[in-house]
């Protein structure tokens, strides 16, 4: 069989779907193949790290000129994340030690980022600090559901 290069494609609900079994026909026949279907899921967005970043850094200042507490927003991640998504636990692989880290960020989906997202929302309230939501940032980090979101509010 000559050399095959893996292929992904998106199926959408407003798209034909005829092409796919036009592609899964033009596999060449000399080989097994795996057809692998699931459905697809988001990852977290820049807009949405950025908009987490920049609360959290907001918060970290508030809380400092409020009640004097040096929490960086590395800091402040870590405990938000710990919070919403609790810890994931590993074993050392060096001395075999059962050891527990935050969760990252970086992997999360998009709904999981907006949990996290109004969880910090939702604390930084709670301390009097009021943080600023531009419809351009929250729509960005939102997608659509910041739309449900603002309808609800309105």
């Amino acid at each position: 069989m000559s050399e095959f290069k893996t292929q992904r494609y998106r199926l959408r609900p407003n798209h034909g779907r005829e092409w796919i079994t036009t592609k899964i026909n033009l596999l060449p026949q000399d080989g097994d193949f795996d057809l692998i279907i699931k459905v697809h899921r988001d990852d977290r967005s820049l807009a949405q790290n950025n908009l987490m970043w920049w609360w959290l850094d907001k918060l970290s200042r508030h809380l400092y000129i409020e009640n004097g507490l040096q929490q960086t927003s590395e800091q402040l991640k870590e405990a938000f994340t710990d919070r919403v998504w609790g810890v994931e636990t590993y074993r050392d692989h060096f001395t075999g030690e059962i050891k527990t880290r935050s969760k990252s960020t970086s992997k999360a989906k998009v709904m999981p980022m907006i949990e996290l997202l109004n969880e910090i929302d939702r604390y930084s309230a709670s301390t009097g600090l009021l943080l600023p939501h531009p419809a351009d940032r929250m729509y960005a980090a939102y997608g659509k559901n910041w739309q449900k979101l603002n309808s609800r509010v309105a």
